[in-house]
């Protein structure tokens, strides 16, 4: 008798995928399905006899536990967005609490271009016309961080208003975890994203992506790759819908001479062939600034990697942290990982905030909460910001910022830090070099 997938098994089965680098035991998997273990240990069996037709296996460790290991990714991968097409076809969760039911509205709003009633919004989740008010108001306060509003239109309906890279930004920002991106592999990656961009062949970006990075030897961290294959992948998508970047600005013009202007060119010029579509010019600004907010190098690889810091950003630096001397009493002046990690930070960060790239910080309230005198750190680090370069930061990117402070007063806690050999030199054209 041929083996049914059923629902319990695409359960165990997503928590194979949700943690493929651990290895699950069968009590584990037992609470989440809710049944016992003898019962998990015998879908095991089924799962495994399934999944050894379409590219994977379970393999079983004893005393360790069972891992889910996959064989032929593409194979795997197919049948896999198989399984998810026929669950989402299946059901069509109604979202019950209010966090759920914002998310659903912005994603609504920004996936349609006509208006849609409030009637209609109430008739799709199922609550009243007072409840629908009392939603909009915060997704209308959400929306506004993206500098995007909310517009009712006579006998029409709502619809979202704003700039499209604005639009692009909150997809990408507010959909995608930054946390989710930062531990799963590539594989993965595409597995999780098969359903959002059914579409869009987010492999072919990949092999386009690595192509013309290797070639004008551009190194992107793995998560700023998979944030830059997300954010083609939404413009593809917006472009396929006939929502372009609008034309180019003084603002952006300023990006013509930089080697990210080139690349993005060249990227732009292969995804048009390989997609058979057609690319406005001005969407190589969008790639361009994406590439700009990149980090571009690893800061754990820091110490070793960096060469020079430019003479604006030590200045900053020194300044940054001759404020949290003086306002905290903490002298990070020894700490080079914390001063190269800076300098690595701040540049793209500069770009984020110049362009209002708005990003969410997945680990904010716990660095508020489990780390205030680093978060206190991050915040007089925004104020000299603010002070020096008149551009605002938020708290997102404060929160960012406290997260290295924070390393650096872990270091600290372990005797890490090295309090000798850091050696700043200025050099009048190349900036400041530094030397261990």
């Amino acid at each position: 008798m041929k083996p049914v997938f059923n629902k319990r098994l695409l359960n165990i089965l997503k928590e194979f995928i949700d943690k493929q680098t651990d290895y699950l035991t069968s009590s584990y998997l037992s609470k989440i399905v809710g049944v016992t273990s003898r019962t998990v240990r015998t879908d095991l069996k089924v799962l495994d006899e399934i999944l050894s037709l379409h590219g994977a296996r379970i393999n079983a460790k004893k005393g360790i536990g069972y891992k889910l290991e996959i064989i032929d990714n593409m194979k795997f991968s197919n049948f896999y967005k198989k399984l998810l097409y026929e669950e989402s076809n299946e059901k069509h969760e109604i979202p019950n609490l209010p966090e759920e039911r914002e998310r659903y509205i912005i994603k609504k709003l920004l996936e349609i271009d006509e208006c849609i009633t409030l009637e209609e919004l109430c008739d799709e989740l199922y609550i009243s016309m007072s409840t629908i008010k009392k939603d909009l108001k915060k997704v209308k306060s959400i929306l506004k961080d993206y500098r995007l509003t909310i517009v009712s239109k006579s006998n029409k309906g709502i619809r979202v208003e704003g700039k499209e890279i604005d639009k692009r930004f909150c997809i990408a920002d507010y959909f995608f975890s930054r946390s989710k991106l930062d531990r799963i592999n590539l594989t993965d990656f595409y597995i999780e994203n098969i359903i959002t961009f059914k579409d869009v062949d987010l492999k072919k970006i990949e092999r386009i992506l690595m192509k013309q990075l290797s070639k004008s030897n551009f190194p992107l961290t793995d998560i700023a790759l998979k944030n830059l294959i997300i954010h083609i992948a939404i413009a593809i998508k917006r472009i396929k819908q006939g929502n372009c970047i609008e034309e180019k600005n003084g603002r952006v013009e300023k990006l013509n001479a930089k080697q990210e202007y080139e690349i993005a060119k060249d990227i732009i010029k292969s995804l048009e062939k390989d997609f058979g579509i057609t690319i406005p010019s001005s969407e190589i600004y969008y790639i361009t600034i994406h590439l700009l907010g990149s980090k571009l190098l690893d800061e754990r690889e820091g110490t070793k990697s960096i060469q020079f810091i430019e003479n604006d950003i030590k200045n900053l630096i020194i300044k940054i942290l001759n404020e949290i001397n003086k306002k905290l009493n903490l002298d990070f002046s020894d700490d080079k990982e914390l001063i190269c990690g800076l300098a690595l930070h701040l540049k793209p960060t500069f770009h984020r905030l110049y362009f209002n790239m708005n990003i969410r910080n997945p680990w904010l309230n716990e660095v508020k909460t489990k780390c205030p005198l680093a978060f206190q750190a991050g915040a007089i680090a925004a104020q000299i910001i603010e002070k020096e370069t008149g551009y605002s930061v938020n708290e997102s990117e404060i929160g960012y910022l406290a997260m290295h402070f924070g390393g650096s007063l872990e270091r600290k806690k372990k005797g890490l830090v090295l309090r000798k050999g850091l050696q700043l030199f200025v050099h009048q054209e190349w900036g400041v070099q530094v030397y261990y």
